[in-house]
């Protein structure tokens, strides 16, 4: 799975962890109104990690601002990279690429070799 580089949604870990959130939460809705209960659990269950590392995202956010205001750009940078991680691993761990199909994952930016 990879991001294309000029989109918005892979500039900001916050937004594309939101935008990320919010599509499953409507395949969740969609896979419970069709009655797919096992799709709709494994998509709650990848909203409540994404969740989890939503609140890191946005601690590291806080520290990242904290230290562009003292101007320590060293460790502003530290923490854009572990935002931009943080996102990568709970796109990892949520198998984003398999919960999504080829056209979810392509307006949203990302593109995988294991979509259908």
């Amino acid at each position: 799975m990879s991001m294309k580089e000029e989109t918005n949604l892979s500039g900001d870990p916050l937004t594309s962890v939101r935008t990320i959130r919010r599509v499953l939460e409507q395949k969740m809705e969609k896979a419970n109104f069709d009655g797919k209960t096992i799709q709709a659990t494994v998509c709650l269950r990848a909203i409540q990690r994404i969740d989890e590392y939503e609140a890191r995202i946005e601690d590291l956010a806080t520290r990242r601002s904290k230290a562009l205001e003292v101007g320590d750009l060293n460790m502003a940078e530290r923490h854009r990279l572990a935002m931009i991680d943080c996102r990568d691993t709970v796109f990892r761990a949520v198998h984003v690429d398999l919960l999504l199909d080829r056209d979810e994952l392509r307006a949203i930016g990302v593109q995988s070799e294991w979509a259908d």
